[in-house]
């Protein structure tokens, strides 16, 4: 009995360009607050702030390389899968 391993393409296409997309709408555009005079509560919030917009921004590159990755593991597996029914 042989069993058949199968990429369906279309859908894994499918998914890899959702996450993309997705991805595309990691967003830090939000205008920080302009601080006169002396509130160290409302500089520790800006200083959390940045934080976090350097930890989204991390994110989505992260995200925009694993979809690079798994498009390419698709062509890769593609070709496999080509070269074996051959």
């Amino acid at each position: 009995m042989a069993f058949v391993i199968q990429l369906n393409q279309g859908g894994f296409l499918m998914k890899v360009n959702a996450l993309e997309e997705a991805g595309k709408e990691i967003t830090t555009k939000i205008d920080s607050p302009d601080v006169t005079g002396e509130m160290p509560a409302l500089e520790k919030y800006i200083e959390a702030y940045e934080q976090l917009k350097e930890l989204l921004m991390a994110y989505k590159e992260l995200v925009q390389e694993d979809a690079q990755r798994l498009k390419s593991a698709q062509t890769a597996l593609t070709f496999a899968e080509s070269q074996i029914i051959r």
